[in-house]
């Protein structure tokens, strides 16, 4: 399967196992936004790797999911 290039969303991205999926993507050449409640977890993955985009979304609010699918 080809991934190299395709844009991947990850909920929940700013720790633990999504953002280890995320490191993993992006080492295989996938853009990645990590969307996360904790807008400070958000920043330190952003520090960490600037190829990261990061957006704070609750999703369990439609509102904030619907800005997300905007921003992505």
């Amino acid at each position: 399967m080809k991934i190299d290039g395709c844009r991947v969303v990850i909920t929940g991205g700013a720790s633990g196992i999504g953002l280890a999926i995320a490191r993993q993507l992006a080492d295989r050449g996938c853009q990645i936004v990590l969307a996360d409640i904790d807008a400070a977890a958000l920043t330190v993955c952003a520090d960490e790797r600037g190829s990261f985009h990061t957006f704070v979304c609750d999703v369990t609010q439609q509102d904030s999911l619907e800005a997300l699918a905007d921003y992505s």
